[in-house]
């Protein structure tokens, strides 16, 4: 205990002060906490007192960066994203408020069940601190570095074998062949920087350093070993190209993606060629899409199984929902024993999205929650749309917003296995690059105002002050 309060101590302290004094450092230290140090430590040395927890030092810090930047708040009226982020608090309240009113839970044990989903205050927290486009550009370097270190984290079993890696906090098992799996924490960073990759290279010219560099990524995504991530993350590309409009490039994108996964699996029965390469094709794609299609095999089928208890209690809130219940809170406890001993008697579930929304807001609050992000989906391209139109010149600027749309439509499509819209390590990316993405707008339409209003200014003085042959002259170079 002395040592987890000595560590958790120094590390808001560190955060706290860094961040203070080199503002962009909120963002690293945000990622590092949630990487449980690059998993140097294990994510219990954050836990004091039964309940503080990686989540709690998380929204330590956001309050503190919050506060310090009280004085900008007026800046949320010329924000894109601040009106969706209102509905989502919204949702929270919700969760925290029923169970107590209801007399389910106390208002402590609400509180204590929704410190995940809490980390939606990540995007007012960046939004409201981040102050230049430098900043802007070095929090997004941060970004690329933790997934780079991620993928590079995965590779190591392959060069290097297990133990590698073994001295990590990381759970892991060992996949295919000699493959492992590493559960990293905010894997969901790596998906977000494979598709600002794409869509950059879309429309620009790149060399074979970016194709390398790509390919690295799509490596990244592929050793996840998440296949609901896999399958979702190309479906979102064609799905944003064809919402362009961008018909050949969506047929491309198709085609390329079926020969580099079935590369990728040649690669892998070539150095291994007691694994038959029909068995290799169906553990790494076809039976994902049987599953999907069917319902049944390992990951849905076991999920399916985990899920029944907790489908018996969501239908009797199925309008309301239970909002955020803890399972030691008073209502919990009594739910325990109808949820299953697998469960640990909780109503949330991370292997479902769609689930764990119903259980926290019912059905008529999961229409409204998934609602949020399809509208969102739509305004992210909207203003792409605009930018591409009006300033094509931002190139980086565009490919994060098709990226950060398509990471929506990823995470929208993997409810059936997972639940990155209501735990850390999906909230947390989504929400620190949304206020990333909000703020760099921001400044970038301020920033083009003042050149025209310089513009404008300097053909009125030219028009004002230089009358005749010389006065037009003047205003033809000032325009």
């Amino acid at each position: 205990m002395a040592i987890n309060l000595v560590l958790v101590g120094l590390l808001l302290v560190a955060a706290l002060a860094s961040s203070a004094v080199k503002r962009e450092l909120l963002v690293f230290w945000l990622l590092l906490i949630a990487s449980q140090l690059f998993g140097i430590f294990h994510e219990y040395s954050f836990g004091l007192l039964g309940w503080f927890d990686i989540n709690s030092m998380l929204v330590l810090i956001y309050m503190f960066t919050i506060m310090l930047s009280l004085g900008n708040l007026g800046e949320l009226r010329q924000s894109y994203f601040a009106a969706y982020f209102i509905f989502l608090f919204g949702f929270l309240a919700y969760g925290v408020i029923l169970p107590t009113l209801a007399v389910w839970s106390s208002f402590y044990y609400c509180v204590r069940e929704s410190k995940e989903y809490l980390n939606y205050i990540a995007y007012l927290s960046v939004f409201l601190f981040i102050k230049d486009l430098k900043q802007v550009k070095n929090c997004f370097r941060f970004i690329i570095f933790f997934a780079a270190y991620f993928t590079a984290l995965e590779l190591l079993p392959i060069f290097l074998g297990i133990r590698s890696v073994g001295w990590l906090q990381y759970a892991y098992r060992p996949e295919q062949v000699f493959l492992t799996k590493i559960y990293i924490p905010i894997f969901t960073i790596i998906v977000f920087v494979l598709l600002c990759k794409f869509f950059y290279s879309l429309n620009n010219e790149t060399n074979i350093k970016y194709t390398l560099s790509l390919s690295f990524y799509v490596i990244g995504v592929l050793l996840t070993f998440y296949r609901a991530y896999i399958l979702a993350t190309v479906f979102s590309v064609g799905a944003v190209l064809v919402t362009l409009r961008r018909v050949r490039e969506t047929f491309y994108f198709t085609a390329s993606a079926v020969v580099t996964l079935l590369l990728a699996i040649f690669i892998i029965f070539s150095v291994t060629p007691s694994y038959s390469f029909s068995k290799m094709v169906d553990s790494f794609f076809a039976s994902g899409i049987y599953e999907l299609y069917t319902g049944k095999g390992g990951s849905l089928g076991a999920r399916k199984t985990a899920t029944k208890g907790r489908l018996k209690l969501i239908e009797e809130k199925l309008w309301t929902g239970w909002g955020f219940l803890n399972a030691n809170s008073e209502e919990g406890r009594k739910l325990k024993q109808a949820v299953g001993r697998t469960a640990s008697g909780s109503i949330a579930f991370v292997d479902k999205g769609y689930v764990d929304v119903a259980g926290k807001f019912g059905v008529i609050g999961a229409v409204g929650f998934y609602g949020v992000f399809v509208l969102l989906f739509m305004k992210l391209l909207r203003i792409a749309r605009r930018i591409g139109k009006s300033d094509p010149g931002q190139k980086e600027l565009l490919s994060r917003l098709y990226a950060c749309a398509a990471l929506l439509v990823v995470f929208l499509c993997v409810q059936l296995t997972h639940a990155p819209l209501t735990r850390q390590f999906g909230i947390l990316p989504l929400a620190m690059i949304l206020g990333l993405l909000d703020r760099q707008l921001l400044l970038t339409s301020l920033s083009q105002e003042r050149e025209e209003g310089r513009a404008d200014g300097r053909a009125s003085l030219a028009r004002l002050a230089l009358p005749g042959r010389i006065g037009r002259t003047a205003l033809k170079d000032a325009s």
